[in-house]
């Protein structure tokens, strides 16, 4: 290919200036990829934090509530005493209140280790033995102890908060408060408004609770099921057996959260996985936040885009700048000059050479009309 002066000359200028914004393009996407992705971890930690906060903040009440009942002298004489009356008497007002204001689920009271002595949100059921799957209230009522936490039993999952009774004494039972998770992942949806929460049970360590409601919840997969949700849709979609399988083998590193992304229905999503446990210490499932980022990717995208457009009009109007001076000063005199010595190849010695310019060009000039004036000596 035979390219002429003009072109052999701009071609890699424009070559490397074309390089150079294109690499500052590049760059300046992938600072602003940087910064959306820390930010949204970020936010992610922060939500998941606020999740975990919030079932603290649930189980320290029911605690506290409990420790109030349990150091009452007239329910600690009633226990003793089994009259199942009196307390009714005692709390089913105060329950009744409890339930409509805050949503308190449960108030009850037990006999070691775990045989039913009342149950004041449902007082025609009681005497059943739960020892083998209401580990808490065994825990409280053999040890004597207070104990708070997430709990996985026949029933389902929830919050406990358990205290033991004493009379004169002596150990008679426990008292018990107890809630469901959803307050909690509520209350986080209403502060982090961007964004939802799901809570979701494994199977390996929550068998007693997955078998019994493995027909009654979303399975996700083989090996989890959805206990609680702000969003069911969405969990389903974006929470995926795979994600969780990789969950739990990045959660064993003891990094608190696993992020990662996922799409779904035409947007953009960041999620953290953190690992629930119980009341014993135990990890029984995973907690997630998802946020959506799709408005703010689209924002960068379309920086990319303006930051493209931006570069490629500087380098136009670049290259014209360059192509503009090149031909007034380089190339339309070099093309003149070679015009001039083709006429003196082809005897035209007449037209003196002259350039008004202090330069190179100046300088050929002079040489090529030095050399006219030498060849017309010759031929006269």
């Amino acid at each position: 290919m035979n390219l002429n002066l003009q072109t052999k000359t701009i071609l890699p200028v424009i070559l490397i200036l074309f390089f150079i914004m294109a690499g500052l393009a590049i760059y300046n996407y992938q600072a602003q990829v940087t910064v959306l992705n820390d930010n949204a971890e970020s936010a992610l930690k922060s939500a998941l934090n606020a999740a975990q906060k919030n079932l603290d903040g649930n189980l320290n009440t029911y605690q506290q509530l409990a420790i109030l009942v349990a150091q009452n002298p007239y329910t600690e004489e009633l226990f003793a005493k089994g009259d199942r009356a009196g307390m009714l008497r005692q709390y089913a007002p105060a329950y009744k209140l409890l339930k409509e204001r805050f949503g308190l689920p449960s108030i009850k009271f037990d006999y070691p280790p775990a045989t039913n002595f009342v149950r004041i949100h449902v007082p025609e059921t009681y005497g059943d033995d739960q020892s083998a799957f209401r580990f808490t209230l065994v825990t409280t009522n053999t040890k004597h102890v207070s104990v708070r936490g997430i709990e996985v039993g026949r029933v389902g999952i929830a919050l406990r908060g358990v205290e033991p009774i004493s009379y004169k004494g002596k150990h008679v039972g426990s008292v018990e408060f107890g809630g469901s998770l959803d307050g909690a992942i509520e209350e986080s949806r209403a502060v982090f408004t961007n964004a939802d929460f799901a809570i979701m049970i494994s199977k390996q360590k929550a068998a007693l609770a997955f078998e019994a409601l493995k027909g009654k919840m979303v399975a996700l997969g083989e090996e989890y099921l959805l206990t609680n949700t702000t969003n069911a849709e969405l969990t389903q979609k974006l929470v995926t057996p795979a994600t969780l399988t990789e969950a739990d083998r990045k959660l064993t590193d003891g990094s608190g959260a696993y992020i990662t992304t996922a799409s779904y229905a035409g947007n953009e999503y960041f999620m953290a996985i953190g690992n629930l446990k119980d009341f014993s210490g135990a990890t029984i499932g995973h907690i997630a936040v998802m946020m959506n980022q799709t408005a703010m990717i689209s924002k960068i995208k379309m920086a990319l885009i303006i930051n493209i457009v931006i570069y490629l009009v500087i380098l136009i109007a670049i290259s014209f700048a360059i192509n503009y001076s090149l031909k007034k000063t380089v190339i339309g005199p070099v093309v003149n000059l070679t015009r001039i010595a083709d006429d003196i190849s082809m005897g035209k010695l007449s037209e003196k050479v002259e350039f008004a310019s202090n330069d190179e060009i100046s300088k050929l000039a002079k040489s090529i009309d030095r050399l006219r004036l030498s060849v017309k000596k010759l031929l006269e």
